[in-house]
């Protein structure tokens, strides 16, 4: 085990980062210069890192035209960069977010299965009194987490659709499909890693 760890993960802030944009609908195909403008980071190094992930099995290329173009690989070592990508994003909102990590806090006792934070807070464009806006496909309390909404003074809109439910309709349902683009995972996170790698 501790030979293990003397061993380093060979990854900068900028694979996550990277990665992060492929998380984004996890459909998502993109070339050098789209991910050299979405990130201000030059296109050398957005080239040197797309070729380090697709060496590393996580993304795979192709040409169109004189275009090189890379997509997200549905394997299981994607499963395992994602999850951590997931949570390095996770860990950014609630650093920045005060507010929203403090209500997520209290509300993670009352619920279980996938939990997803979508709509403005997710995007970055929340105002004073905005909703928060949460998903999940499981079980929750709902009765207390009206009660944690009236304690902030704060409308949290909470959609919950049954996991299997989920699961069926996760490439179809067109709430889910904005939820997948905009997002930030609270809870079950390789649960929901899994599931939309899987469904792939």
């Amino acid at each position: 085990m501790y030979t293990l760890l003397n061993n380093n993960l060979n990854i900068t802030e900028n694979h996550l980062k990277i990665l992060s944009l492929f998380s984004s609908g996890y459909n998502k195909s993109l070339y050098i210069r789209e991910v050299n403008r979405m990130l201000e980071i030059s296109p050398r190094t957005a080239q040197l890192i797309l070729n380090d992930l697709e060496t590393k099995g996580i993304l795979e290329s192709i040409m169109r035209g004189k275009i090189k173009t890379y997509t997200l690989r549905k394997n299981q070592m994607s499963k395992y960069y994602l999850t951590f990508v997931e949570v390095y994003k996770t860990t950014i909102f609630m650093d920045n977010n005060s507010l929203a990590r403090e209500i997520t806090g209290r509300i993670l006792p009352l619920i279980s299965g996938i939990g997803l934070i979508f709509g403005s807070y997710a995007k970055g464009d929340q105002r004073d009194g905005s909703d928060l806006d949460i998903f999940l496909a499981g079980h929750a309390d709902t009765r207390k987490i009206r009660e944690v909404s009236k304690t902030y003074g704060l409308d949290i809109n909470l959609v919950v659709y049954p996991l299997e439910k989920y699961k069926s309709v996760i490439d179809k349902d067109i709430l889910l499909k904005e939820i997948l683009e905009n997002h930030i995972a609270i809870s079950n996170i390789d649960g929901f890693v899994s599931s939309v790698i899987e469904n792939e």
